[in-house]
């Protein structure tokens, strides 16, 4: 790629590539001489030519040039098209043949949590380490950090124990002194150690908490340190928040990780106060490259994001701007199937339907805030949470008819049933999937364990909800369960269902989707979960200049190696913001 070529070079490329079209017949009548030289209308800050750039523009899905001005595209079509936005101060890309994309969308991610608590001085392993490992880690952190007052940490796999709950006896082997805590994969669960269950006041004879589960011995009735849900509150309380520099250093650490994954705009499903300030911070010293919307907590149990989402709400219109708009509103309609925390249309292998962790209170606070116009996000895993809150969905649109265009937001969907798939098209609902394991692997034989096999053939219903004409968005969820975000881990798993990180013959895990789908839900439908597709998504005049460019063209090659791509330069509002070649 040559990023050097001059405007003289650029028209003589221009005019060989209109030759080559001229002599095939295709620009017969054209009056070629003429638009040669006629005057430029309007100079372009930065032209990137010679590409093949997927737009996701069903008229116009392929171009060879794009003209940007002031951060928006000005142009997309042919070297002919663009060269009259060349001018004396325009900066010329030239791609090389090389293929390019929308800059990726991220539909639902914590993005501070990756490294929050490790910038905080808490434990951060991944979920792929053995006991051993996390033994190990342990040790090194406890020598370095002898004085410190407790263990704050995660996250450990849920294949490494029965049922994938950890037990106090495991984590007082690791620390014994001092209190800890550490988060599973799926950050829905945690093990306390005895001291922690001990600062906490948890005991055989605390009650249930609503929405949560505390693990009790069945025998002696003693908590074993498990706890899922709201239970984790209970800890979280007694633990002091986060200043506002360690959520810079922490959300610092992520974007530049998003950057070089070509992530351009995302959702934060879980935005609090300090990541209000830190974007507000961000944007005022130009250094935010992201388009982002933020969703508030409204019954979040875990003190690292928000507990009382009222102020928040209050102040969001004050911190709202043309890169930051919190107008998300976000429940966490339930938890995991793991811990049954999930609505099920079927019994649970065990027996029983699970429950939710949201009721008629919130619903009704959800259909107030629709009413205002907030954007309605809400986690969903079970397909009887699912339903449920379409039913809510249908309250609010039968309230409100005319809000029909304003689309809300169901998280997850990790099981839906077929014939409730055609209720997201009809009531404007966009259906988010997060492709953490959608393939055989631990996560999925412990899910097919709790909720039986008839549950399953529902599982990640990704191609059946395409094919109904609805919105689909695709979400990282990370770190929650998953071990990155990054975009093309998700696109090869949906188009191929199996594992990314192991090339073998499984049978894929359900049906895979198309790549042009994969390609659109990950970019115009992220752009439509953000209530944005007007001015995100795809690579069409006036639209934001937001573009990836990879070195290989994702539709040429073998699917089961588009993890093996590479991210040449990621492109914000017209700059380049990652340049593979500068970060070596």
């Amino acid at each position: 790629m040559n990023d050097q070529l001059s405007r003289r070079d650029f028209l003589k490329c221009a005019a060989v590539s209109i030759a080559a079209l001229a002599g095939s017949g295709l620009m017969a009548g054209c009056g070629m001489g003429a638009d040669m030289t006629e005057k430029w209308d309007e100079e372009a800050n930065i032209v990137f030519t010679n590409g093949k750039i997927y737009t996701v523009n069903k008229k116009n899905p392929f171009a060879e040039a794009v003209a940007i001005k002031d951060g928006k595209f000005m142009e997309v079509g042919s070297a002919r098209d663009i060269e009259k936005f060349v001018g004396q101060q325009t900066r010329i890309v030239d791609l090389g043949g090389a293929f390019a994309v929308p800059g990726f969308i991220d539909s639902h991610i914590h993005p501070a949590q990756p490294y929050l608590h490790e910038e905080g001085g808490a434990l951060l392993f991944p979920e792929s380490f053995n006991k051993d490992q996390i033994a190990e880690a342990f040790a090194a952190y406890l020598k370095k950090n002898p004085n410190v007052p407790y263990v704050i940490g995660e996250k450990w796999g849920f294949g490494l124990f029965p049922n994938g709950r950890a037990n106090k006896k495991w984590l007082d082997s690791l620390v014994s002194d001092r209190p800890a805590l550490l988060r599973d994969e799926g950050r829905h669960g945690a093990v306390a150690n005895t001291a922690m269950l001990k600062l906490a006041g948890i005991t055989k004879d605390t009650p249930q908490p609503k929405y949560g589960f505390i693990e009790k011995d069945p025998q002696t009735g003693e908590p074993t340190g498990y706890l899922a849900e709201t239970a984790m509150q209970t800890v979280f309380s007694k633990i002091p928040m986060y200043p506002d520099e360690v959520w810079e250093r922490a959300l610092k650490r992520v974007m530049q990780k998003l950057t070089a994954w070509g992530v351009t705009a995302y959702t934060d499903a879980s935005a609090n106060a300090p990541q209000f300030r830190v974007y507000r911070k961000m944007e005022d010293e130009g250094s935010l490259n992201f388009h982002i919307s933020g969703s508030i907590p409204m019954n979040d149990w875990a003190k690292d994001r928000v507990v009382d989402p009222e102020p928040l709400v209050a102040m969001a219109g004050e911190y709202r701007s043309p890169l930051f708009d919190p107008i998300g509103r976000k429940w966490w309609g339930d938890g995991t199937p793991l811990s049954k925390t999930s609505l099920m249309v079927a019994e649970y292998a065990d027996g029983g339907h699970g429950t939710m962790t949201t009721d008629q209170i919130d619903f009704d606070r959800m259909i107030e805030e629709a009413k205002k116009g907030g954007l309605v996000m809400v986690h969903a895993m079970g397909d009887g949470t699912v339903r449920t809150l379409l039913d809510v969905f249908e309250q609010i649109r039968k309230l409100n008819p005319e809000s029909i265009s304003q689309s809300h937001h169901l998280a997850h969907c990790s099981f839906l049933r077929d014939e409730d798939i055609p209720r997201f098209c009809r009531l404007n609902v966009v259906a988010e999937f997060s492709p953490l394991q959608y393939y055989r692997g631990p996560l999925t034989s412990l899910a097919e364990e709790a909720v039986g096999a008839e549950s399953m053939k529902y599982f990640a219903n990704l191609k059946q909800t395409i094919d109904s004409g609805a919105h689909v968005a695709i979400g990282s969820d990370w770190p929650t369960g998953a071990m990155d975000a990054n975009p093309l881990r998700m696109l090869q798993v949906l188009v191929t269902r199996k594992n990314p990180y192991e090339k073998n013959n499984d049978k894929p895990l359900g049906d895979p989707i198309r790549l042009e789908d994969a390609i659109r839900v990950m970019t115009l439908g992220g752009a439509y979960s953000m209530r944005k597709e007007k001015e995100l998504g795809s690579i069409e005049k006036g639209k934001a200049a937001d573009m990836v460019v990879l070195d290989q063209n994702l539709f040429e090659i073998d699917p089961d190696s588009i993890i093996d791509s590479r991210i040449v330069y990621t492109i914000f509002t017209g700059k380049i913001v990652y340049d593979a070649n500068m970060s070596k």
